[in-house]
């Protein structure tokens, strides 16, 4: 059997890549068990021991809201994380512009639009590998976090918010290579695809 993969689309991407450079890092998702943001709670838990001002925009709504609200609140993170519950994508589109850094935790994602749409404002992607779709989708392989290792991931974070230089040159690389899934550009594969039926 002929299989032909063709990837989900943007309508369109930020025409600069943003050049923040501060502590403020975004994930979005629904709120359940799959996405890991548990464990993304553990995270920022762990960077906030060598960054005091650390902040995480957390954007989805779902089941285990409370449970991760407790969760903040009994690390005493409620300072570090602000869960926005759901938002229109005007409203992300207005948070993701203070944000400098896309983080993903999830067990399992498939193509991952949401990352496509975090480098296509030309923020850094880092995400743990068991996240298959993002292993195509992040060029950087010394951002995919092997083991679901949270220390691991914390440190790459801090690492990389430590070194303006490489965060602008991923920003502008992701801000390039995800042009590749513009409408325009994809469109281009379908019609190859219905010529050649």
């Amino acid at each position: 059997v002929k299989c032909v993969w063709i990837p989900n689309v943007l309508d369109e991407i930020n025409d600069k890549p943003l050049k923040n450079i501060n502590h403020n890092l975004i994930s979005i998702g629904r709120l359940s068990s799959e996405k890991g943001f548990d464990e993304l709670i553990d995270v920022i838990g762990i960077l906030r021991r060598d960054i005091k001002d650390i902040h995480l925009d957390l954007i989805g709504g779902g089941k285990l809201h409370k449970a991760l609200q407790s969760k903040i609140n009994n690390l005493n993170l409620n300072n570090n994380i602000t869960m926005h519950g759901f938002k229109s994508k005007e409203a992300i589109d207005k948070i993701i512009r203070n944000d400098s850094l896309y983080v993903m935790t999830s067990h399992t994602e498939s193509f991952g639009l949401v990352l496509v749409e975090a480098m296509s404002y030309g923020l850094p992607c880092i995400a743990f590998d068991s996240a298959e779709g993002a292993k195509d989708l992040i060029k950087q392989k010394e951002l995919l976090i092997t083991n679901r290792n949270k220390e691991e991931m914390a440190n790459k974070i801090k690492e990389l918010l430590d070194n303006k230089k490489e965060m602008l040159k991923i920003g502008e690389e992701n801000h390039q290579n995800c042009q590749r899934y513009l409408l325009k550009n994809v469109k281009k594969d379908w019609i190859k695809l219905l010529e050649e039926g």
